[in-house]
């Protein structure tokens, strides 16, 4: 199970376009002290995302828009002081029902994926489609990569002073001096 699970039930009478669900999650403390955990961060201040669930083929294909913003505190890559950032992305995710044995005649639905296409379908069950773990997902993608404090530039300038003065008194520096004795 995720740590942020929200699951909508997915029904042939739901709709697309203006009929389309309107769906609003965030994250509750505990929540966010699990994902924090799962992405390496310091914290996760806040999480929530808004957007629509439209369901198509009777319900067995879906497609969720949303937007999600994040507060997050990551650890910066050189210094390992604490960096906040506030992050908006906005993301789309199509789903297809999964066919379980002894449905419609007990065979999978095969489903076929144009090229053109942008990524193959997420697969959902008759539970239906987890909002929360899209989100967090959407999460783990936007997070910057190399996140780093506002002093991290002197900091590298000044650990490569270090490593230079350290080469600069390395032992064969020694064994040079007497070579050229």
């Amino acid at each position: 199970m995720s740590e942020f699970s929200r699951l909508i039930a997915v029904e042939p009478g739901m709709g697309a376009g203006t009929e389309a669900m309107a769906i609003e999650v965030e994250a509750g403390p505990e929540e966010r002290a699990a994902l924090a955990a799962r992405f390496g961060l310091l914290s996760l201040d806040h999480l929530s995302a808004k957007g629509r669930l439209q369901v198509f083929d009777g319900g067995q294909s879906a497609r969720l828009e949303a937007r999600m913003a994040a507060d997050v505190v990551q650890p910066c890559v050189v210094t390992l002081e604490p960096v906040a950032s506030h992050i908006e992305d906005s993301f789309a995710v199509r789903y297809t029902r999964r066919q379980t044995a002894g449905a419609e005649g007990g065979a999978a639905r095969e489903v076929w994926v144009a090229h053109d296409e942008e990524e193959e379908p997420e697969p959902f069950t008759d539970s239906g489609i987890d909002v929360g773990e899209a989100v967090a997902e959407c999460l783990g993608l936007a997070l910057p990569p190399y996140p780093r404090a506002a002093d991290a530039d002197s900091a590298s300038a000044s650990l490569g002073h270090a490593i230079d003065d350290k080469e600069r008194k390395s032992p064969f520096a020694g064994l040079e001096a007497l070579k050229r004795k």
